[in-house]
């Protein structure tokens, strides 16, 4: 059990990671508008 906690701790920091650079593209390429 303890192996199985630092990989679901290095998902969700990759997913949250992932996610807030593909925000951060979106609103420097002014997508965000369109998309929201």
């Amino acid at each position: 059990m303890d192996l199985l906690i630092p990989w679901i701790f290095v998902i969700v920091v990759f997913s949250f990671l992932a996610a807030w650079r593909i925000t951060a593209v979106l609103e420097r390429t002014g997508l965000s508008r369109h998309v929201w």
